[in-house]
């Protein structure tokens, strides 16, 4: 648990995750507290680099995209339900 002024007590549960490869607000929390930041999507071609079995997925084509992800959840008895 960190505190920091991001977190608003009096704003929801006051309760937040933190992502840190995921947006702005998130990576600031992590650079201050020296989280690990570890990207899944490289941001030269915006392919998937991990894990291996999706390495190489290009997420701006959503449908093949979503399928390839939802298999390899599938696979590993981690897919629950799809929306």
């Amino acid at each position: 648990m960190i505190n920091d002024i991001e977190i608003k007590p009096t704003f929801g549960t006051g309760i937040h995750s933190v992502s840190p490869a995921h947006n702005i607000e998130d990576l600031r929390v992590a650079e201050h507290f020296k989280l690990s930041v570890r990207g899944c999507v490289d941001p030269d071609t915006g392919f998937l680099t991990s894990p291996d079995v999706l390495a190489g997925t290009d997420l701006a084509q959503e449908e093949d995209s979503l399928y390839k992800i939802v298999q390899a959840l599938s696979a590993e008895g981690q897919f629950y339900k799809s929306f």
